[in-house]
């Protein structure tokens, strides 16, 4: 498929197609060399929450740039959302730890800032997983 864009003329393959229609999953998706279809069908028939938690492990472990946290360095901050249960459900701070956490490692972040921009990006799939 060809497209204009700003007077540049540009050939869209299907998988660049894929990618701008699968919303604000596409990078998640594309990091990890995958489609929205392919992720649904591994992970058709689960609940909607486990469905989120899958989800959630690919998009953290996108922020993460697919480095594992150290859980040996005690010198090495890891960071987790910390929720407010209730009405409404939200997201009063991100918290970190140094040794101990009731957080799963794949949740887990190695950057602050990293932490923050994906609840604000994908605030629907916490929602999904803890309310």
């Amino acid at each position: 498929m060809k497209k204009i864009i700003d007077g540049v003329e540009i050939t869209l393959t299907e998988e660049h197609i894929a990618l701008l229609t699968q919303g604000k999953y596409a990078e998640v998706f594309a990091y990890h060399n995958t489609t929205k279809e392919e992720f649904d069908k591994v992970h058709s028939g689960l609940s909607p929450r486990l469905y989120n938690m899958a989800l959630l492990e690919l998009i953290v472990a996108m922020y993460n740039k697919g480095e594992s946290l150290d859980w040996d360095d005690e010198n090495q901050s890891k960071y987790y959302p910390y929720f407010r249960m209730g009405r409404p459900f939200s997201l009063p701070y991100v918290d970190f730890f140094y040794s101990s956490s009731h957080v799963p490692p794949p949740f887990v972040f190695k950057n602050y800032d990293d932490a923050n921009q994906a609840v604000e990006k994908y605030f629907d799939v916490y929602k999904a997983i803890y309310a």
